[in-house]
């Protein structure tokens, strides 16, 4: 047997989901309403380098270019 976190987004996917518990096909271990909270991006830009945060605005700017 295979355990499996899924984040539902549909509330028929969660009955579908429901049904499957029903039937002996999954088993629903634990349910909840929110998810965890997620890091924001400007906490994880944070820890750049000023080097990498430079290195990274070059690149940027290069690929950006290779669209014109």
């Amino acid at each position: 047997m295979t355990t499996v976190t899924l984040e539902v987004n549909n509330p028929s996917a969660l009955n579908l989901m429901h049904l499957l518990d029903k039937v002996g096909v999954v088993m629903i271990l634990k349910e909840e309403d929110t998810p965890e909270p997620t890091a924001k991006v400007s906490d994880e830009l944070r820890s750049f380098s000023k080097e990498a945060a430079e290195s990274f605005r070059k690149h940027v700017e290069k690929i950006r270019s290779e669209w014109d």
